[in-house]
């Protein structure tokens, strides 16, 4: 008998106000993944200033005009729900990596024959980039990948490229490499779980031998120079 019009009005915002502060978070939150992968302390300052910057905006502009603040406010909760599935996969792909570091999961993990957990490293037929998803060899030799959007959506299957696929390791994680003449480009992303399974996960999928890519193509490079390393064909430039 108390309730008046503001009440329900208010009932009525709330999921508006949540679906808003879930967008803006994970908007936010793709701060603290760049901060995270980052290995230069001077762009880890450079990120948390823009963000400071982009927080004390909204303040700033609600003390000049309240108005104009809502405004601002509103832009900035549009810009989230525009970006909230690109936000969303790159919060998934921090939190798996996070997981796999911190766990050491490639103490305790081997790669399973029927499939593979992979982050996607292109949009590949409308599934985009760093979606997480199952990567399956298909009877007739396909390289498949299976996922769902946003985890709970209808699942989907695309088929990636035909071509010489190989495993690209790295320090910390590996990649999965597609070889077109001297063209070499990516089209997955292993997280670090897989580091030191990359022969079984090739085995698997019968790919081509791994390579040596990034900064661990440089060291190898430094150790074949002294005469410790693996000859050069064994390492490729990622484009």
């Amino acid at each position: 008998a108390a309730a008046t019009g503001s009440t329900f009005l208010n009932l009525l915002l709330t999921p508006f106000a949540m679906i808003a502060f879930v967008a803006v978070f994970l908007l936010g939150h793709v701060i603290n993944v760049l901060i995270l992968v980052s290995p230069f302390t001077t762009v880890d300052l450079g990120l948390k200033s823009l963000r400071a910057a982009l927080l004390a905006t909204v303040v700033g502009t609600s003390f000049v005009n309240p108005t104009f603040g809502a405004l601002w406010s509103l832009l900035i909760i549009l810009v989230g729900l525009v970006l909230f599935g690109w936000s969303f996969r790159i919060s998934v792909l921090g939190a798996v990596f996070l997981w796999d570091v911190f766990s050491r999961r490639r103490r305790w993990f081997a790669p399973k024959p029927e499939g593979n957990w992979i982050f996607l490293a292109r949009s590949v037929d409308g599934a985009p980039v760093r979606t997480l998803g199952r990567l399956v060899r298909s009877e007739t030799g396909e390289l498949r990948f299976q996922y769902r959007p946003l985890l709970l959506g209808r699942r989907g299957e695309v088929t990636l490229p035909r071509g010489e696929y190989c495993v690209g390791r790295g320090f910390i994680y590996a990649d999965l490499l597609r070889r077109e003449g001297e063209e070499t480009s990516r089209y997955g992303i292993l997280p670090p779980r897989y580091k030191g399974h990359e022969e079984t996960f090739t085995g698997i999928y019968q790919l081509a031998p791994p390579q040596d890519v990034g900064l661990r193509a440089i060291w190898a490079g430094i150790k074949e120079l002294f005469g410790f390393g693996r000859p050069a064909s064994s390492r490729v430039s990622v484009s």
